[in-house]
């Protein structure tokens, strides 16, 4: 506050006015009348408690405090989990006997599954690549060139991908394995062509330079077409776009140094290593004696069809137009979906619950789904929605070789399980395997217009019956509804400033009592926390208790609200939400088995441009 000062000496001085402990809280003078000294504990209960007393957290049933870490953007989530795991025996030597950390769920493993899953996948397809190779030219010889061309074609392909900043994930693994069936044909092309080339009588070296030199306009238009594929890709925009830019130029990439090396190495690796003609072994002899077959077959095949011309045209003619009625008839998803031993389960209560209401709503929700053979633990985040009639959290089974049933089964069973629950709607649901550009429920439809909210929920209702008739959907509910009670107070404004009741200070009395916000910090273990007041519960059970508030008059007496105060009931949409700056309610759903995400957005944008206006 403040120092004293001498001729040689200063000192600093410090007030102890600040308040750290309940008990200090509890002592406070709120007046004095004689000798009699009201304080706070005389008329207020005071506790250390949560700031917000709507919220509560969940694991397997049990209270607990929840931490979610997210990467940054940018940053590698893999690296994030080897981190935070190292971490986890250090803090949990710290803890009390009576607490306990356990890590509930890291979207990282499925990452690494993953990719340890792709690295399989490519070495078993280097590998058969190699030995059909072997088995169609006969000679291990022939092998090597395209043994040698694959992994240095994805070893260009991986510089490029430094180059231009990508990293090692699903999508660029995706492109170096679908770049294997891709790069290994190059350098076939060069290994068959210099092999005729022997079989005719020439040397491996004229063979080579023979072959080399009529297939560097092939190559050259197969790689260039290649490339003009996948590299569009990398320009669309929108979510798939972003996704899949790094997959397209991966590839693209990969494409352009795989015709570089069937161009360079390939033709010098054959001159070296292919045997000539008089060094040729049996089963090299055997595979072109069954080549020589197989090309008589195909010219008499030949020679037939292009004799009755109009039935190979009819064939085509037929194979094409049935393009459309396959693309009509497949399913349309972003992604398939994956078994990530998880069920992500989202509560919606009432929206004038309270968290007692929930909580005892959600504790039969865990019930339910811990009459699963395959339950493992769960979690919940019970008002996480940011009211107490919305809760998320996700339900952990054990690994999949433990089990024999797999998410997708196990997710419409318990759908139709905790649809039973009375007084709560339930949606069960996972996660895509790739992000989508939502949270929540698969399906999120928006209504919107210039009508008004009645308008919309009811356009809703409809739209959520015809949903259930067609059998598309398990779950349907709208964001919003004309049902949420609001108790206006109505001010006799004449009959408060006969009282001198001032309208600022009647504001905030109210703010005050049953605002819930806080009025001003304390410190505790060197952290700031809220200190807020509030009416006890017990005085706040319903707007009726409103009529005994009071406030100060101009004299300083208490006038009690009743005496100037109207209570007016109204009811109004529980949200006011906009899209693109219009009135919008969004249906959330979960489709029925069998019934992918595209049917069910068909089903919905044909039956809102059928049967709504179309403003």
């Amino acid at each position: 506050v403040g120092e004293t000062k001498g001729d040689s000496v200063k000192i600093n001085l410090s007030a102890t006015t600040n308040l750290t402990t309940v008990e200090e809280f509890e002592n406070l003078v709120l007046r004095t009348d004689g000798n009699a000294v009201t304080r706070l504990k005389d008329v207020a209960e005071v506790r250390l408690s949560t700031s917000n007393p709507d919220q509560e957290s969940w694991f397997s049933g049990r209270p607990a405090v929840m931490l979610a870490l997210t990467p940054t953007p940018g940053a590698n989530p893999l690296s994030l989990s080897a981190e935070v795991n190292a971490l986890l025996p250090d803090i949990i030597d710290q803890l009390p006997p009576s607490m306990e950390l356990n890590l509930v769920y890291d979207g990282s493993l499925y990452i690494q599954d993953s990719i340890d899953e792709v690295y399989t996948t490519l070495i078993e397809a280097v590998a058969i690549v190699l030995l059909v190779i072997f088995l169609s030219l006969g000679t291990w010889q022939a092998a090597v060139v395209p043994a040698l061309a694959v992994p240095l074609s994805l070893v260009g392909g991986a510089f490029l991908m430094l180059l231009m900043g990508f990293s090692i994930n699903l999508l660029t693994l995706l492109a170096m394995l679908l770049a294997i069936g891709l790069v290994v044909d190059d350098a076939i092309v060069v290994v068959e062509n210099v092999h005729r080339h022997i079989i005719e009588g020439k040397t491996p070296y004229e063979a080579a330079l023979v072959g080399a030199r009529e297939l560097v306009l092939p190559i050259i238009s197969m790689t260039t077409t290649l490339v003009a594929v996948y590299a569009p890709i990398g320009f669309m925009g929108g979510l798939a776009g972003s996704l899949f830019t790094e997959f397209a130029y991966s590839l693209a990439g990969t494409v352009i140094v795989s015709g570089v090396v069937a161009l360079t190495l390939a033709p010098m690796l054959c001159a070296r290593i292919l045997p000539d003609r008089e060094h040729s072994n049996a089963l090299e002899r055997l595979v072109d004696w069954a080549f020589s077959m197989q090309v008589r077959v195909h010219q008499w095949l030949l020679r037939d069809a292009l004799r009755f011309l109009p039935v190979p045209l009819l064939v085509v003619l037929t194979v094409t137009g049935s393009i459309y009625f396959l693309y009509q008839g497949s399913t349309q998803e972003l992604a398939p979906t994956e078994d990530r031993e998880v069920l992500n389960v989202q509560i919606s209560a009432p929206d004038t619950a309270t968290l007692e209401y929930t909580t005892a709503h959600a504790a039969e929700v865990v019930k339910a789904f811990q009459t699963f053979p395959e339950y493992l633990r769960s979690f919940l985040l019970i008002g996480g929605g940011g009211t107490p009639a919305s809760s998320f959290g996700g339900f952990r089974f054990v690994p999949v070789a433990e089990r024999e049933r797999s998410q997708m089964e196990l997710q419409p069973l318990a759908q139709r399980m905790v649809s039973q629950i009375a007084g709560v709607q339930v949606a069960v649901f996972t996660f895509p395997s790739l992000p989508g550009a939502a949270r929540g429920t698969p399906l999120q439809f928006v209504l919107t217009g210039d009508a008004t909210y009645d308008q919309l929920v009811e356009l809703a209702d409809q739209l959520i019956g015809m949903g259930y008739a067609s059998g598309n959907f398990v779950y349907l509910r709208k964001s919003a509804e004309i049902a949420l009670p609001l108790t206006r107070l109505m001010i006799d404004r004449d009959r408060a400033g006969d009282l001198g009741v001032d309208m600022d200070e009647l504001g905030a009395t109210l703010s005050t009592l049953l605002g819930g916000g806080y009025v001003s910090r304390f410190n505790q273990g060197g952290r700031s926390y809220e200190v807020i007041p509030q009416v006890a519960r017990s005085y706040r059970l319903d707007e009726s208790f409103l009529e005994d508030y009071h406030v100060r008059g101009g004299d300083g007496t208490l006038i009690p609200l009743g005496s100037f105060v109207s209570l007016q009931h109204e009811i109004e949409p529980t949200q006011r939400a906009q899209f693109q700056q219009l009135n919008s309610v969004t249906l959330s759903g979960i489709m029925a088995p069998g019934v992918s995400l595209g049917d069910a957005m068909r089903f919905m944008e044909e039956t809102a441009a059928q049967y709504f206006p179309q403003n």
